[in-house]
């Protein structure tokens, strides 16, 4: 652009000079006239009328009969150094004025030099015939649907989890496709080695494998009944082997598909999956539940088949311990009870109580709260893991309310670095009437 512009702002000062030399050129071959017939009579003289084929006419024209350089238009050529090229292939009409001098009948002996017959060639890079062509590595076509997998080192050897509740496609005013899209959205941002979820049922079982969650996953899991509702278990499987996995029942027949805890609403079940990681050969299980909910009963009742649940479901991984162990969960179930003590389900799970079966048998775990006990932690005035609680315009906003969402972990084998609950929307649209929860560990035996 520079330069056509630069071409444009010289031409007005190069017709000027040609009108100006053919002036002269008309005043001299006047007075060569009348010397002429002064000392010879009316003779005309041979030359003079040989003149007209290197008239300035000729001269201004003769473009007009050269082609263009082939490949090559006006618009895509620089102007050339020399003025008046009468011999330039590369110039086009468009480019250089038709008008005829005015009153010229004998071209000047300087002519000649304002307008040499040969004119230097632009070089071919001055002039493409084309923009050029992006490198391959700056506009990349159909990348694959993965995400990249990074090294990591044994010694310093981080996983990041996110726990989620997927409420039904009925109970929410967003589309299922807009909810999918932000949780896929919500994906590629934090590219998660392990999604722990809850309350999964109808459309969303294919909605995740198609639409959420890309190549670089799998998932697993069985459906707790007839209602085809699971607590899917989804990782990395561009990272990791699956060692193991299975499901089982929350009840005194945990291998009996669809058998519940006594007073239960519905059949609840525990998902769990023992991955090795492919580099460096650490391995680790992830467990996955979603307990029972009040419905019908008191509060008093509900929490003590929760607590029998929790029972069964700690009696049922115990051929799990030993190794890294990291649990996404919705125990429906808060922390603290009205006096500031602990429920008994998270005392169970803390390890400062245990089960005992019908056979006399105890069982026990010691897992940490990822929330309570990350380097890097929400504040306590916004801990709720409900939307609702952190609607504004809402009666029940209190983003200070106890979660019953949680991310535990064995401290004994992992320390938590980072936990944080998202109140993620992507063009207003929320995924679900409950948080995200992620939480990055480092593995440290």
């Amino acid at each position: 652009m520079c330069e056509r512009k630069s071409y444009y702002k010289t031409m007005p000062q190069k017709t000027a000079k040609k009108r100006i030399l053919t002036v002269l050129a008309v005043i001299a071959a006047i007075l060569a006239g009348v010397l002429t017939l002064t000392a010879c009579g009316t003779k005309a003289s041979p030359e003079t009328t040989s003149k007209p084929e290197t008239t300035a006419d000729n001269i201004v024209t003769a473009p007009t009969d050269v082609p263009a350089a082939t490949g090559e238009t006006a618009t895509d050529v620089p102007a050339t150094p020399a003025e008046g090229n009468t011999a330039a292939p590369t110039a086009a009409p468009t480019d250089v004025p038709a008008t005829p001098t005015e009153g010229s009948t004998a071209a000047p002996a300087e002519t000649p030099t304002e307008a040499p017959t040969k004119a230097p060639t632009p070089a071919p890079t001055d002039a493409p015939t084309k923009a050029p062509t992006p490198a391959p590595t700056d506009a990349p076509t159909n990348a694959p649907d993965t995400y990249p997998v990074k090294p990591q080192a044994a010694d310093n050897y981080t996983v990041s989890i996110i726990e989620l509740t997927v409420q039904p496609d009925d109970s929410l005013d967003d589309s299922p496709e807009a909810r999918a899209a932000a949780f896929r959205a919500l994906l590629d941002e934090l590219q998660p080695d392990v999604v722990g979820m809850q309350k999964v049922s109808g459309d969303w079982n294919e909605t995740l494998d198609t639409v959420v969650f890309n190549a670089s996953y799998l998932g697993l899991g069985e459906a707790r009944g007839s209602d085809g509702e699971t607590n899917p278990i989804y990782y990395r499987a561009d990272k990791f082997d699956k060692l193991d996995s299975g499901t089982f029942w929350l009840s005194e027949t945990p291998d009996v598909s669809g058998s519940m805890t006594e007073g239960a609403n519905l059949p609840r079940i525990c998902t769990w999956v023992t991955l090795r990681d492919r580099s460096t050969g650490i391995e680790f299980t992830v467990l996955n539940t979603h307990l029972d909910n009040n419905g019908d009963h008191e509060a008093a009742e509900g929490r003590a088949i929760r607590l029998q649940q929790m029972g069964y479901l700690v009696k049922g991984v115990q051929h799990l311990l030993g190794k890294p162990i990291f649990f996404p969960c919705n125990l429906n179930n808060r922390i603290h009870n009205n006096k500031g003590n602990l429920f008994p389900i998270q005392k169970l799970i803390r390890g400062e109580t245990s089960y005992t079966d019908t056979d006399g048998n105890e069982y026990s775990i010691a897992l940490a709260d990822a929330r309570l006990n990350a380097k890097e932690t929400v504040p306590e005035d916004r801990i709720a893991c409900k939307t609702k609680y952190f609607d504004e315009s809402s009666e029940e906003y209190d983003p200070a309310y106890e979660p019953v969402d949680f991310i535990f972990y064995d401290p004994v084998y992992a320390e938590a670095l980072k936990y944080d609950s998202i109140l993620y929307t992507k063009d207003g649209v929320l995924i679900s009437d409950h948080l995200p929860l992620v939480a990055t560990f480092r593995i440290i035996a």
